[in-house]
């Protein structure tokens, strides 16, 4: 009984510790340890990089932000209140590169905005992103 009541006093101390620590983080640092802990969980690892991306979808059309990218999808800043599962055509370049034309559907929803995962993407699409994601 008491081996067990150590054992949980020191995992009660160990998740103040990381609670504590994460609050003391910026927001950015916060989202940069998310996307590190996550990145086992992804098929294709993903970059930080902001551009503009122009937005097609059934109840929007306009300019939002890339928050990061990999070959596989995106998380899109943006304040639209977009739906689980709704999809939308996507337009950016990287660095004057290549514009890409992809579509993707919205597969969660974060504090920033949405995640997108593209679909229907050629092989060489996919080629030169995570080309340019290795480059970057």
């Amino acid at each position: 009984m008491i081996q067990k009541t150590k054992e949980w006093t020191r995992v009660s101390d160990l998740s103040a510790r990381l609670y504590d620590l994460i609050l003391a983080m910026s927001e950015e640092q916060q989202f940069d340890l998310l996307q590190k802990l996550g990145q086992k969980e992804r098929k294709f690892p993903r970059k930080h990089y902001i551009t503009a991306v122009e937005c097609e979808a059934s109840d929007f059309l306009g300019r939002t932000y890339m928050h990061n990218i990999s070959a596989g999808g995106m998380l899109m800043q943006t304040t639209h209140p977009f739906v689980i599962g709704q999809r939308v055509n996507l337009n950016f370049s990287f660095k004057n590169m290549v514009t890409f034309r992809l579509k993707g559907d919205v597969v969660r929803k974060t504090s920033i905005g949405v995640g997108i995962a593209f679909v229907d993407v050629s092989k060489k699409q996919e080629e030169m992103l995570e080309s340019f994601i290795v480059t970057m």
